[in-house]
């Protein structure tokens, strides 16, 4: 699987735009196994908060404002992003031992779809609690 570039975690997407509406290619490069997911989160609803070992995960919030903050754990460093799909296009890596943490900000619910480097397996979940 072709990792994210370095320092790159935040991506911009094309929007293709006509009187229908819009579309995105949303992962292009990162799906040569895993499991793409969606998730609806009402305002104000916390998400995630838990990191993994093995995996790695690309989101693009689709609609709504999101926050996501990411903490490296090795390092202890922090980096929060607003993202705001009704507006703009985005995709943010997330890497293994990468807490992260999404927030619905505002009155209005946000939809984000998910890409996962591997599949979910409730006998070896690889999910963490963020300490």
């Amino acid at each position: 699987m072709p990792p994210a570039p370095a320092n790159e975690k935040l991506s911009p997407i094309e929007r293709k735009t006509d009187e229908r509406g819009w579309l995105t290619e949303i992962f292009c490069r990162e799906l040569p196994k895993g499991l793409v997911y969606g998730f609806h989160s009402r305002p104000g609803t916390v998400r995630g908060h838990h990191y993994h070992k093995r995996k790695s995960e690309w989101f693009c919030v689709l609609k709504g404002k999101v926050k996501i903050i990411l903490k490296d754990l090795s390092s202890g460093q922090t980096e929060e992003y607003l993202i705001d799909g009704n507006t703009s296009a985005q995709k943010i890596f997330v890497p293994p031992g990468t807490s992260h943490t999404f927030t619905t900000l505002g009155p209005e619910e946000s939809f984000v779809v998910a890409y996962v480097s591997e599949a979910f397996d409730p006998r070896d979940p690889d999910t963490f609690s963020d300490p």
